[in-house]
Formats: structure tokens, sequence, C-alpha cells
């Protein structure tokens, strides 16, 4: 191969990667959310960050996405019982426009009566709700006949509040082994299909219930 034919060669394939990464940043564009929003992510290990690092988190992600505060409320280990106890004070002290509500996981793989843990949601989604506090609902997925799909009691939480659902991105995340850290816990990559899933909900569908 002549040198002017590598030289062609390499200015092309920079010219590629080019444009990759400018369509990249231009997705990453479309995501919106009015200045000063403050949005408080809560839930457990997956809102915490398993295992990868702080700024790889999907509330870390989020925050870049759409140039807010995100504050990562999320504890390792916790069940519904336990969120529904730390909830008013996680309000209280960071007063947030939006709610993103990850919990449950916790409960399933501990085999609790997933009716309380409906129950638990339902009260803390309410909680948020009167403090005029718009929630977003991410649904957790848990082993049903040999397949992994989201628990169906979001669907009916989302309905039953009006908030809307990401209902499929963790199910998605734990069915590739690509996107995870062990059978539960998106690792860097799923944490950024999850942060964009959220993005683009905050995008289209929030509203300041404060106006």
């Amino acid at each position: 191969m002549s040198f002017f034919k590598i030289v062609v060669l390499i200015a092309a394939t920079i010219a590629l990667f080019s444009f990759i990464n400018n369509q990249e940043d231009e997705d990453d564009g479309n995501y919106f959310v009015p200045e000063k929003t403050t949005i408080v992510a809560f839930g457990d290990s997956i809102t915490k960050g398993y295992r990868v690092d702080d700024n790889a988190s999907y509330p870390a992600q989020l925050s870049n996405l759409l140039h807010t505060n995100v504050i990562n409320a999320g504890i390792s280990g916790e069940d519904t019982s336990r969120g529904l106890l730390r909830l008013p004070s996680v309000l209280k002290k960071y007063k947030p426009n939006i709610l993103i509500l990850c919990e449950g996981g916790n409960d399933i793989l501990r085999g609790q009566d997933l009716r309380k843990t409906k129950e638990n949601l339902a009260q803390m989604i309410q909680l948020a709700q009167k403090q005029h506090i718009f929630v977003i609902l991410v649904g957790v997925p848990k082993l049903d006949i040999l397949r992994v799909t989201t628990a169906s009691f979001y669907e009916d939480l989302a309905a039953q509040f009006h908030v809307p659902l990401a209902d499929d991105i963790l199910q998605t995340i734990v069915n590739d082994d690509t996107l995870k850290i062990d059978d539960v816990h998106p690792n860097a990559k799923g944490y950024t299909l999850l942060s964009k899933k959220i993005a683009e909900i905050v995008t289209n569908q929030y509203i300041d219930l404060n106006i």
C-alpha cells in the first residue's frame, strides 16, 4: 500500500471516529430539565453504584446528561421497609423537584412478601406527591418462570399514582451479561443505559408540580 493511501485511510478513520463522537454528544444534548431543578435518586445498591466508581453510578451520569444537581441517596442492602422510614428525612433535607424511586430489589432477593413491598412503595410515592414532588418509578426485575421480568406491581403502582415508569431498562440490563457486574447489578455501561433512559423520561414527561 502506498504512503498516500495510508495517509488517506488514517484521515478517513479519524473523521469516522470524530463523527461518531459528535453524534454521541448530540444525543446527550437532547436531554433537558429546567434550570435549578433538584433531583433525588433514592434506592438501594443499584442507585448507590455497586462496585463502580462514583462518577459511573447512574445518578452521577444523569447529572452530567441533564446538567443539574442529582443527589445520590442510595444505600446498599436497603429494603422498602427501611426505605420508607428513611425517605421523609431525605426529602426534608434536599427538597427535590423530582424523586427517582428505585427500590424493591432486596425485598425480592430476600423472599419478602411483595404485597408489603408494593404497599411500602405506594406510601413513598404518596409521601412525595403530597409535597408536590414529581416521581419517576424504576421497575425492578424478578425471576418469573425461568425468565427475568419486571415485577408486575410496578406497573400497577405507576397506573394508580399516574407516575412515569422505567419498566424494562433494568430487565434489559440483567438479561445482558455485557451490561452487568454480577447477577443483579449493572456495570458502568449498564448504568449509562439506565441514566439515559431516565434522562429521556425527565425530558419528555417532567412537570413542575409547584407551578
